[in-house]
């Protein structure tokens, strides 16, 4: 009987000693940092104590989540460098060199006027991080995205259209493919050039679309005279920014905002 009571005793303290040690397995849990590692997360700590965010960790992966903030990683912001245009190299696939191609003046539409009390307007610009060149646009940078992102972004895009005087003027889904991968943030697919710039990341495919028809509309006089078969650019200012749209046989094919 005594041998059975110490063999009892024995197994009470036992499982009292390793019981914690199961309790905190159980509140640490598995988490993920922000360039997708695994990390262990235990009882009290905060995810963010974890992760150390190099800019070479960062900017070298290819994600479906391309951005990330400096409250998120503070030192990654420490180290970007703006970039030079000498350092920009002209990556474009592109038919058309916009560049190259005349802005057209509107009599009828008014010249965008700056004041020196005017709101700051943001647009997004290349900056080095980790030797790659990525997007930075007010607290938050933009890396290159998978193909798979804006694909999915225009499964169920529906073509603009802008008629006047009888010519039909289009943004069908390989315009607007065009315009966010090369001038929105959160489509960007990495390439380069150096008068680049880019939208707000927070407008939506539709907002762009809607963007593009109406700077078209304050051009309608231009729009209603010019043939199909030119290649133009035009410019008008839509909710306080200036935006300069390509439009080319009949298709609007461009879209950025000028400093």
């Amino acid at each position: 009987m005594k041998k059975l009571l110490s063999l009892v005793l024995v197994f009470v303290l036992g499982f009292s000693l390793v019981a914690p040690s199961f309790a905190r397995a159980e509140e640490s849990h598995v988490s993920k940092d922000s360039i997708g590692e695994v990390i262990i997360i235990m009882p009290g700590q905060e995810p963010a104590e974890n992760v150390i965010v190099t800019d070479k960790d960062w900017a070298d992966k290819l994600e479906y989540n391309n951005e990330i903030s400096e409250e998120e990683a503070p030192e990654l912001f420490e180290n970007l460098e703006d970039v030079s245009a000498d350092d920009i190299d002209d990556t474009y696939d592109n038919e058309i060199d916009w560049d190259s191609v005349p802005l057209v003046k509107d009599p009828n539409q008014e010249e965008p006027v700056f004041h020196a009390s005017a709101r700051v307007v943001l647009i997004g610009k290349l900056v080095w991080s980790g030797g790659k060149q990525v997007i930075k646009y007010g607290k938050k940078i933009f890396k290159k995205s998978p193909k798979s992102k804006v694909t999915n972004a225009l499964k169920n895009y529906r073509s603009g259209k802008y008629t006047v005087k009888g010519r039909s003027y289009t943004v069908d889904k390989k315009d607007m493919e065009h315009i966010l991968t090369r001038h929105h943030p959160k489509y960007w697919d990495g390439s380069t050039k150096k008068t680049q710039t880019f939208l707000d990341p927070d407008l939506s495919v539709n907002e762009v679309k809607n963007i593009v028809l109406a700077v078209a509309k304050k051009h309608s006089f231009t729009l209603g005279k010019k043939s199909m078969n030119t290649t133009y650019q035009v410019e008008a200012k839509v909710d306080g920014v200036t935006y300069v749209l390509g439009i080319s046989k009949g298709h609007m094919k461009q879209l950025y905002p000028k400093y």
